[in-house]
């Protein structure tokens, strides 16, 4: 950041007039990151950071003596709704003696999406269960049926979270578990590039 200092102008000392503020931008570790907010700081000085670790892309400015948060300029701040972003309607097979994702949406946004997918079991097997995943972890497990059903969640995310369909390994290919129509809803429009996986397994 440029400081106000004096300089020689027509050989008398005078104070700037402007000075043009280049606000930088970092890549760091979380660790990394709270050094330099521990570093020395004058008021009004600000920065943005995308941390590595975390996928977060962040602004702070100093106010007061201290570090403020003040924003996520990367970040769309997605806001769950009936506005179709991404679809993977094609019908996908987990065989039950292989088990895993089957269909995977990696986000680029923060905030809340609405998702829904359709899923079934194979007829006369209702026993393998199919999952809706965030980041690995289970967060939705529909009830077992021959039958498509349909499940909608709004769910929370970050940049960088990956939604999956996930069919559960039980030993036996005559256990297999369905899913199509696999959809993301929110607003406003994801202007970032999203990767999609869709395969039966």
């Amino acid at each position: 950041m440029e400081k106000v200092i004096n300089h020689n102008h027509n050989g008398l000392d005078s104070s700037k007039i402007k000075v043009y503020n280049v606000i930088p931008t970092y890549e760091m570790t979380s660790t990394q990151l709270n050094k330099y907010l521990a570093r020395p700081a004058i008021q009004g000085e600000e920065f943005n950071v995308y941390v590595t670790d975390t996928s977060e892309t962040a602004k702070y400015i100093m106010v007061n003596n201290e570090w403020s948060k003040v924003g996520s300029p990367t970040l769309l701040g997605a806001e769950a709704s009936d506005t179709l972003q991404y679809s993977l309607d094609t019908e996908r097979t987990v065989n039950g003696n292989v088990g895993g994702i089957c269909k995977s949406i990696k986000l680029n946004v923060a905030g809340v999406v609405r998702v829904s997918w359709e899923t079934r079991s194979k007829v006369g097997f209702t026993g393998q269960s199919g999952y809706l995943q965030l980041n690995g972890a289970t967060i939705q497990t529909p009830s077992n049926t021959t039958s498509y059903q349909t499940l909608t969640i709004d769910v929370a995310v970050s940049f960088g979270d990956i939604l999956a369909l996930s069919g559960e390994y039980v030993g036996s290919a005559n256990y297999e578990k369905y899913f199509r129509n696999f959809r993301i809803y929110y607003t406003p429009t994801d202007i970032n590039n999203t990767t999609l996986t869709d395969t039966s397994l």
